[in-house]
């Protein structure tokens, strides 16, 4: 016997992917209060299922603890918080967070006068193991993490500074601890040749496992250099060290380090000349370190403090950089520029000086799936003095043309400082940073999703615009087994229960499928397929040999029939949806 299913083939499939181009709104807005009464620099990551990760300090300025926070992607909830161990006068490290690939959490400060760092699990932040302190630094009152990061293994490598006063007798140290149980495998210092002053600042996992640490040296006299070396992935051996000058031999200070697919590094800081401050981009080779192509990036004001802030290496090894220039007329602005990763020649670049007088500061950046860029930083308000909102922006990864941009004011209309931003897989990005209240600095976290096609409709019958709890694509709040996906596709009520708006028949030998498609879905690009299966297994759903014809259209819905190829037994069909 023949038949053809009315509801069973109903079924949802929808990818919510987005052009890049498109507006965002805020999904969802999260304020932690770490009772705290300073500013803070935390740090995010976004998990593979899209679960956001934020890290930082909470307590007063003498007393402190790390701070580690879990919240959902798709809501903003709250899941979990930790605080850590205590850090007394000081604060967590510059980058003190880092993901494992299962999601887990490691994060990495200082404990009184010892480095501190601990692995969280992902499902409800329980203590995997530390937190694991280096008590070879304990007599070190200036002992300070700078970065954390996981290997392609999942070992743990973290750096930073100790030092007997701060500023003076100070090395590098770097560890490196196993990832399931913090066994320490291997440590090492590194003194320059002044006997103090070297402070590390970044670290990278290349593609072997080998750790790279770039950070502030001084030589010889000590004014300052840039200090990279290279550890063995093994043993910590060191495998190479490059020291850097700038043009004028004076004050140069490493901000960032990446490293492309084949293990090139890339450091970026800034150095003094006679009358400015300039930007310095350098890409040493990964087998020897030895010097690819370095710039010297000078802006508009002959007086001017130009500082990079942060850079990141797409897919192609091209390096992108952001950071601080100086106008003609004094105000910092951002500038943003992607370099070619063969000689350094530049692409593209752009400038954003904010509505109010003042200095705008860059402090992130990120990549999305596409290469698009995401910036993140503080920018002054327009008529206004003193204050300062969070700004983000997206790049066009061609040309850099402007994507979207996004300000955010909170409540105490005051200091808003964004300090890290990740991409999200839905074409979107998370914002963390911290913003002032009355006497306290909370963290706020915020999600921004695309304008989607489908908000109006979401707006009219769920008073919401995102794609969030009962408005979800995949939420059915009035349960009649339908999606709302499905709803908005074929123009029925998601609020009331709508019978299948699919019609099985037959013509002579072949099963049809009639249904109707959404005008406003069809002109938003939401796609639509009938598609069959003898046997319900996954993997065999296909749509070949379906014909489809538009029977009628009302400028509202089209009724449109599917002729399915003739079977001699049974067959099922199936409606698929998917977003735009």
């Amino acid at each position: 016997m023949r038949y053809l299913p009315t509801r069973t083939p109903l079924l949802l499939a929808f990818a919510a992917v987005l052009p890049a181009s498109a507006q965002v709104v805020e999904r969802w807005v999260q304020r932690y209060d770490r009772q705290a009464n300073q500013e803070s620099a935390p740090s995010l990551a976004v998990d593979a299922s899209g679960q956001v990760l934020v890290a930082g300090d909470a307590g007063s300025d003498y007393l402190q603890d790390t701070l580690l926070m879990k919240y959902a992607g798709a809501s903003g909830v709250l899941l979990w918080a930790q605080h850590g161990a205590q850090i007394y006068g000081g604060s967590p490290a510059r980058s003190p967070l880092a993901l494992d690939a299962s999601g887990n959490a490691v994060i990495t400060g200082s404990s009184e006068t010892k480095f501190s760092t601990a692995k969280y699990a992902s499902a409800d932040g329980a203590v995997l193991w530390g937190p694991v302190h280096n008590e070879i630094l304990s007599d070190h009152p200036h002992t300070g993490a700078s970065a954390v990061t996981v290997d392609r293994d999942g070992h743990v490598i973290v750096t930073g500074t100790f030092a007997s006063h701060q500023y003076i007798d100070g090395d590098y140290y770097t560890a490196k601890y196993e990832g399931t149980g913090g066994t320490l495998l291997w440590e090492h210092f590194y003194q320059g040749p002044a006997g103090s002053g070297d402070h590390p600042v970044a670290l990278a996992a290349d593609h072997l496992g080998n750790v790279i640490v770039t950070g502030n040296s001084c030589p010889a006299g000590c004014a300052m250099d840039w200090f990279t070396v290279k550890y063995a992935a093994s043993n910590g051996a060191v495998l190479w060290e490059q020291r850097f000058t700038g043009d004028w031999d004076r004050y140069e200070y490493v901000t960032d380090l990446a490293v492309d697919a084949t293990g090139n590094v890339f450091v970026t800081g800034s150095g003094q000349g006679d009358n400015s401050t300039d930007w310095y981009l350098v890409k040493y080779a990964a087998g020897d370190g030895a010097v690819l192509w370095k710039l010297r990036w000078a802006g508009p004001a002959y007086y001017g403090e130009d500082f990079p802030s942060a850079l990141v290496v797409d897919a192609a090894g091209n390096v992108i950089i952001t950071g601080i220039s100086e106008a003609l007329n004094g105000w910092k602005g951002w500038r943003t520029a992607k370099y070619a990763a063969a000689d350094g020649a530049l692409l593209w670049e752009r400038f954003y000086y904010g509505p109010g007088y003042g200095d705008h500061t860059p402090t992130a950046l990120d990549l999305d799936a596409a290469g698009n860029v995401l910036v993140t930083g503080a920018t002054k308000a327009a008529g206004t003095a003193g204050t300062l909102d969070y700004y983000t922006v997206k790049y066009a990864v061609t040309d850099g043309s402007l994507l979207w941009e996004q300000r955010y004011n909170g409540p105490g209309n005051s200091l808003d400082v964004a300090t890290s931003v990740a991409a999200t897989r839905d074409g979107g990005a998370v914002v963390t940073g911290t913003s002032s209240l009355g006497s306290l600095y909370t963290y706020t976290t915020i999600h921004y999703v695309p304008v989607s096609t489908q908000q109006p409709w979401r707006a009219q019958f769920f008073g919401a615009n995102a794609n969030a709890s009962a408005a979800a694509d995949d939420a059915d709040p009035d349960h009649d087994g339908l999606p709302n996906l499905i709803e908005w596709g074929c123009g029925s009520n998601p609020a009331t229960v709508s019978p299948p708006p699919g019609t099985p028949g037959r013509d002579g030998a072949n099963f049809t499928f009639r249904y109707p498609r959404s005008a406003a879905a069809v002109t938003a690009g939401a796609l639509f397929a009938v598609e069959w299966s003898d046997t319900l297994a996954a993997g065999t759903w296909q749509s070949d040999g379906v014909i489809e014809t538009v029977l009628s259209n009302n400028g509202t819905l089209k009724q449109v029939l599917a002729v399915l190829p003739e079977s001699s037994g049974r067959r099922f069909a199936r409606l698929k949806v998917t977003a735009p």
